[in-house]
């Protein structure tokens, strides 16, 4: 879900209740069919099944099943085990799995409602990073941007790395 996309969410709730789900099963389905245009299925292939399916445990996977049966089966994914088991590409070595510790300034952006990568996994990164700000901008999805509400928090961090950031908005947490 992308930030343009959760404003739609309470009309399409409506429509699902009110049995109105056709068109949002067509457009799922016209989807697995089309394919995506703006990746390359090759590389995405090859990054994901060498560095992320390449560590995953087939076992853990399945205890997860079990905390969360109604979502056995579904694919977190569009890569995975099966697909890289086809794909057959080199695993990065483990190290490439470790966290990079960095004293650089660096600026981190999340939105407060992106189903896959949530601001947990931000705060994270920010704890190898002790340079770096962390934006939480409320609203927005996967790639929130650095912008909010007009200001532009790029040229702000830029114009002074080390400074800490002030939040203009109350659609804004800087951590």
């Amino acid at each position: 879900m992308n930030s343009r996309q959760v404003s739609t969410v309470p009309a399409v709730m409506i429509d699902l209740i009110e049995g109105r789900h056709d068109k949002y099963v067509r457009e799922v389905f016209d989807g697995y069919f089309a394919g995506n245009s703006s990746v390359s299925l090759g590389m995405r292939y090859s990054v994901y099944c060498s560095e992320q399916i390449s560590y995953d445990d087939p076992a853990l996977e399945a205890q997860q099943h079990l905390v969360l049966p109604w979502l056995a089966g579904y694919p977190f994914n569009d890569v995975n085990h099966v697909i890289c088991n086809c794909w057959k590409v080199k695993a990065e070595p483990a190290v490439a799995k470790q966290p990079v510790y960095s004293t650089v300034p660096a600026l981190i952006s999340a939105g407060d409602v992106d189903p896959d990568c949530k601001p947990f996994y931000n705060r994270l990164i920010k704890r190898y990073m002790p340079n770096s700000q962390l934006l939480i901008i409320h609203n927005r999805g996967h790639a929130p941007g650095f912008s909010v509400d007009g200001t532009d928090y790029v040229k702000l961090f830029l114009d002074n790395p080390h400074q800490k950031l002030t939040s203009q908005s109350k659609n804004l947490i800087i951590e």
